[in-house]
């Protein structure tokens, strides 16, 4: 059978190939449009194009699940070759899944394994993951995200964290010294609230009772992904009530608008160049999927696509020759909405964790349905740290 890699470049080659029957197909269609006496395509050239569009959507998609898929860490084994404090909490997290801590529960511990249990239990009743765990849910919900990867990602022990004011660091020549206004002092700092983000996963109790079942291991790709799409949303258009800033929402971001006009070409090109180069060539752009299949028709005025699939295996696709992310909490193309956005991520937004994960087991709530509820819960938070690194396209 051919292994991931094979697979991965037989997708890339087939994504090329679908895109390049997408771009002849869309030719004819505007071919006809120009042609035709009112100014539309047949409902053949039309129906292919849609089919075409909707087929680059799932082979992009399925690239990028391979993707992923290569660089989902490995959960078996975890605890082993650790130290023995590890192995404990290791030991202790698989048995609180399987049998929770009450009467029932104790009886599967060994005295070591539930003191360990104990010291890790947090003040709600939870279970605070060990550092393997928590790790490997983190990384694979980074891999499955859109936004995050592209920011600048730190770690916190704080509800809030404040950081500077300025939009950048001040700097001068000369041996005078750098000066700092005092309106620049006022103007307060950012802040970013750190907000609980919560999911839930049934399990059935026959599945719990399976010393076969990989317990962790399924929990961990389930809260994963969850994880992953609804930060995507948060940070790209939270409001930043119980939930992070995002950047489209952010007031000084959409001061920076460009409206769309008549033309999206000319649009995207000043969008592109509003920003400055030290932003312009770290940045990416980011719109949804049904954006996307808008902008695979859009051409240059040379008669060149804007939109191009990747060039390599792995590699993101490209618009107007940067790379392109696509978080489907932006909105649709509409009047008045911020559908697009270019922008060096790294640079203008902060994301900030907070550590520890923890697992709850739910045992009651489910019982008729023979289930038991396991809620994860995780600590984030983010918001745009320089307005000036982005520039959103409004409809």
């Amino acid at each position: 059978m051919p292994g991931e890699n094979e697979i991965l470049n037989q997708v890339h080659e087939e994504l090329r190939n679908t895109h390049t029957q997408l771009q002849e197909y869309v030719d004819k269609k505007l071919a006809e449009e120009r042609d035709s006496g009112d100014g539309e395509a047949t409902a053949e050239t039309r129906q292919m194009v849609d089919q075409l569009n909707d087929a680059v959507d799932k082979l992009q998609k399925r690239h990028d699940e391979l993707v992923r898929s290569m660089n989902r860490p490995d959960l078996a084994g975890s605890g082993a070759g650790a130290d023995p404090e590890a192995e404990l909490r290791w030991s202790a997290f698989t048995k609180y899944l399987r049998y929770g801590a009450g009467e029932e529960g104790r009886a599967q511990f060994g005295d070591e394994e539930y003191r360990a249990l104990s010291s890790a239990s947090d003040a709600n009743g939870g279970f605070l993951v060990p550092n393997d765990f928590e790790s490997m849910v983190l990384q694979e919900a980074s891999n499955a995200a859109e936004v995050r990867p592209q920011c600048q990602v730190g770690t916190t022990s704080r509800d809030t964290v404040q950081m500077g004011a300025l939009s950048k660091p001040k700097a001068s020549w000369g041996v005078d010294g750098v000066a700092i206004t005092p309106q620049e002092l006022d103007a307060g700092g950012l802040r970013i609230e750190i907000h609980p983000l919560q999911t839930i996963i049934t399990v059935h109790n026959d599945t719990l009772q399976d010393a076969e079942a990989d317990i962790a291991g399924e929990i961990q790709s389930a809260v994963s992904g969850v994880f992953s799409e609804m930060e995507d949303d948060a940070f790209i258009a939270g409001s930043g009530a119980q939930q992070p800033a995002g950047v489209i929402a952010n007031a000084a971001v959409q001061n920076r608008a460009v409206s769309l006009g008549s033309s999206m070409v000319d649009s995207a090109i000043q969008a592109l160049y509003s920003l400055k180069k030290t932003y312009r060539r770290n940045s990416t752009w980011a719109f949804n999927s049904n954006t996307a299949k808008d902008l695979r028709q859009v051409k240059d005025n040379n008669g060149q696509y804007l939109w191009q699939p990747p060039t390599q295996a792995g590699e993101p696709p490209t618009f107007l020759g940067r790379p392109l992310i696509n978080p489907e909490g932006m909105p649709d193309n509409a009047a008045g909405a911020h559908f697009m956005v270019i922008g060096d991520f790294r640079s203008g937004y902060k994301i900030r964790d907070r550590r520890g994960l923890t697992v709850q087991r739910l045992v009651e709530r489910y019982a008729e349905y023979r289930q038991t509820g396991i809620l994860v819960t995780k600590r984030t938070g983010g918001n745009v740290a320089m307005a000036e690194a982005f520039v959103p396209i409004s409809g």
